[in-house]
């Protein structure tokens, strides 16, 4: 059975003008809530076409072209740095939560290529006491725009525009995986040159920058109900665009089947291991909580999903499951007492309320999942949680150090 998944297409909607405001000179300073940079224009250096148009494009998207900028000079100037900068389409500064997009630079003239990035991060700058970033989303913010140079890649040898000639900046885009933000992003290009107002004029030192086109993020992944397969209340993965074709099954690639919403992590061997649950697969890839636990709720991550064809799956050995990252939560059973934290390689070890609390503090509470013994399963069989020793003291598990060392293909039984 071959795949049916649709190809991603660019929806094109209005065009984009671009402008260099005049703006007062750069301070370097980052204190700046207004949610646009300060763009500088160049004496001698002019605009000559603006190609971009509004586009949408769903996450994980092949690289497209998001605009091209081409440039002349009046007199001789050099190009000597390169950065990217983004913000969100309300242009307002990004916000703990907010997703940050990766994408691909390409600065370029008709003859040579300068610069070319394959998966360079296109994130807000801030300083450290303001912003931070952790696998493309903002965990502390809000996040402003650095004016600084040394956020810029810095080109050598550098572009040099010889009075009169041109040159032609491409940008591409890649988008995270995650769903985005609703509002769209904003991105910028600031470029730092040196301008050479003659043999005995010097050189003067100019950051500027343009402003692109706005980009929409069409997340069309979901949680939907495993309950016809008969798993009551658990959800699957589904797209409503269908989900892209996998490469290959193997080596950690999480898959699924046309019609299927049961998500598989491909293994070695001609092996499977299924996700009981969306629960599962967001303990390990839903973006950071309120306090930094994994949003179980994060249905971004079916974006990460890819399609395979029945044919493909049938006759995998499919009997093991995924465990929910070991550290980060603890376990009850709806009709028992009894509480676990999880450890490494899927185990779960009996731990009392007080000492509980003792290793996890006031986030004690939003930690603790209900399963049912058919989660649980039989210690020993296929699918099934292993039963540790007691954790009698917190000296007894270091959450943290579990949490760092776990790796997913070990969490599977």
């Amino acid at each position: 059975m071959k795949n049916t998944i649709a190809a991603a297409a660019l929806v094109l909607t209005s065009a984009c003008s671009f402008f260099v405001p005049a703006q007062q000179p750069d301070t370097g300073s980052t204190d700046s809530d207004q949610g646009e940079p300060e763009l500088t224009p160049v004496p001698d250096l002019r605009l000559e076409e603006a190609t971009a148009e509004y586009f949408s494009v769903r996450p994980g998207e092949e690289s497209v072209t998001g605009y091209t900028l081409t440039f002349s000079a009046d007199e001789d100037i050099d190009f000597t740095g390169l950065g990217t900068y983004v913000n969100r389409g309300d242009g307002a500064n990004m916000q703990p939560g907010d997703v940050t997009l990766a994408g691909r630079f390409t600065f370029s003239d008709d003859n040579r290529v300068y610069i070319d990035e394959d998966g360079a991060s296109i994130e807000p700058y801030g300083n450290s006491e303001t912003c931070e970033v952790r696998d493309g989303i903002v965990t502390k913010g809000p996040c402003y725009f650095s004016r600084f140079s040394e956020y810029l890649k810095i080109m050598d040898p550098p572009v040099h525009i010889m009075k009169g000639g041109k040159v032609t900046l491409k940008f591409k885009l890649n988008v995270h995986w995650r769903a985005g933000n609703s509002d769209g992003y904003r991105v910028y290009i600031r470029v730092l040159t040196f301008q050479r107002p003659g043999e005995d004029g010097g050189y003067q030192s100019v950051l500027f920058g343009y402003r692109g086109p706005a980009i929409k993020v069409q997340d069309t992944a979901s949680f939907c109900d495993l309950r016809d397969l008969g798993v009551y209340g658990s959800q699957g993965c589904c797209d409503s665009q269908g989900f892209r074709p996998a490469a290959h099954i193997g080596g950690g690639v999480m898959v699924t089947a046309p019609l299927m919403k049961t998500v598989f992590l491909g293994l070695e061997n001609n092996t499977l291991a299924r996700f009981p649950s969306s629960r599962e697969m967001a303990s390990w890839y839903g973006r950071p909580g309120s306090v930094g636990l994994a949003d179980l709720d994060d249905h971004s991550v079916c974006n990460l999903v890819r399609a395979a064809s029945l044919d493909d799956l049938l006759g995998l050995n499919a009997a093991a499951t995924v465990g929910l990252k070991p550290g980060e939560w603890l376990v009850r059973k709806w009709d028992a007492d009894q509480l676990f934290v999880i450890d490494r390689h899927k185990t779960l070890r009996r731990i009392s309320l007080e000492t509980a609390a003792t290793i996890y503090g006031p986030s004690l509470d939003e930690r603790i999942l209900f399963l049912t013994d058919d989660d649980l399963g039989t210690p020993g069989q296929p699918g099934s949680y292993n039963i540790g020793a007691d954790v009698l003291s917190a000296a007894d598990f270091d959450p943290v150090a579990v949490s760092a060392a776990a790796v997913m293909q070990e969490e599977i039984n």
